[in-house]
């Protein structure tokens, strides 16, 4: 197994519960007894007892070449049910064994399927023994987690695995068949719960020289097991497909850069118009613009030709007084006292929005997410409460990661994953509960999102920087752009991405980062690069950060050691507007003038 192996946990336990709801997993068993009928081991609806006081008849075999996810689940065993569970090399004579290995590597034994495929698992048995069977090896820590998770504590203090457990699935909530990846020189480096109902698996070490011919013979694979390709986008030596069949998604990556082939694979969900939006009418210049709020958060609004807008992100979701702290040009530390206000900011978009909507009509949203920190995403709940029957929201587009399993807050406990999952709950289930049909687009490097007169170009998702640290939500920010049909302008949007984001995006994109309008990583403060920046070489930035922290903070000034990436952008000649949001501003796409 590979050091990065991550432990897929969040939705494999959730399909495993709901597959065992019916009988065997509640607190009783199956006949309401919760008691095992002969000591055989087998329970009342056909459940296999595990362990019982302590004390268990089942050792664990392993058969994989590493043995480090067989003692992990040992380990785990003993945890839950207090029965002391030992690693053997066989199973003992007359006695049980819980074995785990793939479909090969188990064939002949406990009827197990050698036909399942590398993103399936199957759980078997027979009078002797459990048999967790693997597609692949790199599935095993995940695999074996379902397991630990099914076997429930019953009534009379045994521990139950539900027959309904028993039989195979996919490692997701998907029911379609994912083929297998072939490579004569790639190799599997990691498995990746990547969050969204989403897994990604990496091929690292890809040959350049065949690696175009590896893609095409997968994607022909796909075909022939009756995928769809819905669509395609090559960007420099990079490809991007997606692929779909049922309410399965193939999505695949290849990093020409990075020596990698990343496939993410699961849930099906909305992907947009199959073709260019063509057939609109007209109502509005497109416009990119910078919302006045009473922090520095990021809310951003782009209307569309047909006087629909986009919304970036949105602020916070409270009011505080608060106190800035910074070190201007001189090396002097500097305090600025202000009042955030969630609920003027609120107004502020608002008012923009009702402005800009075309006489008669109701504002048309599609919101879009940056990444769950709490100064980007908790705006949304209060203000579609507020106003929800007054705006149509379309679609809600984001990438959230799973994430328990990204070490997330090494070092930093405002991190705390339980907190920001709150964040993405509260999101989605208010977006779901206020409009029951909006659409939710769960986006992916290399796709287009087609709007009217413009489309939308997605550069980097969270799921692209594992499996390298992410030790703050900065890091699951995503990027992309808007490329507007008709001036040819386009505007580029980096969120909080941090520097390893921006850098991987300069590695992979090179040039075609080249755009008119910008907005700097992180509120200007952190994040930037100056490889990236060079490359973006932009004409206006909106800098999603109030003005105290733009003209006295050095590191927005760039005069900070280490912050020549806000340098280049303050002292270039090329740039014709600097936009920070302690007002409104709008910018005219096709003119490049700001709007008066």
């Amino acid at each position: 197994m590979k050091r990065y192996l991550s432990v897929i946990t969040a939705i494999l336990i959730a399909a495993v519960l709901l597959a065992g709801c019916g009988g065997g997993g509640g607190e009783a068993g199956t006949d309401g007894s919760g008691t095992a009928s002969d000591g055989s081991g087998q329970v009342a609806g056909g459940g296999i007892e595990i362990a019982r006081d302590g004390q268990t008849d089942y050792v664990i075999v392993n058969h994989l070449s590493d043995s480090d996810a067989a003692r992990e689940y040992m380990t785990d065993l003993t945890i839950k049910t207090g029965a002391q569970f030992k690693l053997a090399d066989a199973a003992p004579e007359g006695g049980k064994a819980i074995h785990i290995g793939t479909a090969a590597q188990l064939a002949g034994l406990g009827g197990t399927d050698p036909g399942i495929t590398y993103t399936q698992y199957e759980l078997a048995t027979d009078d002797g023994g459990l048999y967790i069977s693997l597609g692949a090896e790199e599935f095993a820590k995940e695999v074996s987690s379902v397991l630990r998770n099914e076997i429930t504590k019953q009534a009379d203090g045994s521990f139950v695995l539900p027959a309904e457990s028993l039989g195979g699935r996919n490692v997701c909530a998907i029911s379609e068949t994912v083929p297998e990846f072939e490579t004569a020189s790639g190799e599997i480096t990691d498995v990746h719960d990547c969050g969204s109902d989403n897994y990604q698996i990496i091929y690292s070490n890809m040959d350049k020289a065949g690696a175009d011919a590896e893609i095409a013979a997968y994607e022909q694979k796909l075909k022939d097991a009756g995928y769809t390709l819905f669509q395609e986008n090559d960007i420099m030596n990079n490809r991007f497909t997606t692929f779909t069949k049922g309410d399965t998604l193939v999505h695949c990556n290849y990093f020409y850069a990075m020596h990698e082939f990343r496939l993410v694979y699961g849930k099906l969900r909305y992907l947009g118009p199959e073709a260019a939006v063509t057939d609109f009418e007209k109502k509005a210049e497109p416009s990119v613009s910078e919302i006045g709020m009473s922090a520095s958060v990021q809310c951003n609004v782009i209307q569309l030709a047909d006087g629909s807008f986009v919304v970036i992100d949105g602020g916070w979701g409270t009011s505080t007084p608060l106190t800035y702290s910074y070190t201007n040009d001189a090396g002097e530390k500097v305090e600025q006292s202000y009042y955030r206000d969630h609920e003027a900011d609120m107004a502020a978009l608002w008012d923009f929005l009702v402005r800009k909507t075309p006489e008669g009509e109701k504002p048309q949203v599609t919101w879009m997410i940056t990444h769950a920190d709490p100064d980007h995403i908790c705006l949304f709940p209060p203000f579609v409460k507020l106003h929800s029957d007054e705006f149509d929201l379309k679609t809600i587009v984001y990438n959230f990661p799973n994430l328990y399993n990204i070490r997330l807050g090494s070092g930093n406990s405002t991190n705390d994953p339980t907190t920001f999952t709150g964040y993405i709950d509260a999101f989605l289930n208010t977006a779901d509960t206020y409009f029951p049909d909006v659409q939710h687009y769960v986006y992916h490097t290399g796709q287009v999102l087609h709007l009217p007169g413009c489309e939308l170009e997605f550069l980097f998702a969270q799921e692209d920087f594992w499996p390298h640290e992410m030790a703050w939500m900065n890091a699951t920010s995503g990027a992309w752009r808007f490329n507007f049909t008709d001036s040819g302008k386009n505007a580029l949007f980096l969120g909080d991405c941090e520097q390893g984001l921006n850098n991987q995006m300069a590695q992979v994109f090179g040039s075609y980062m080249k755009s008119d309008i910008f907005q700097p990583a992180h509120h200007g403060s952190n994040g930037g690069t100056l490889a990236l920046y060079k490359l973006v070489d932009p004409e206006v930035c909106f800098w999603t950060c109030a003005d105290f922290p733009f003209y006295n903070d050095n590191r927005h000034t760039g005069t900070k050691e280490g912050w020549d990436f806000n340098a280049f952008l303050r002292n270039s000649d090329k740039i014709k507007y600097h936009f920070t949001n302690s007002a409104d501003h709008t910018l005219i796409v096709a003119t490049m003038e700001e709007e008066k």
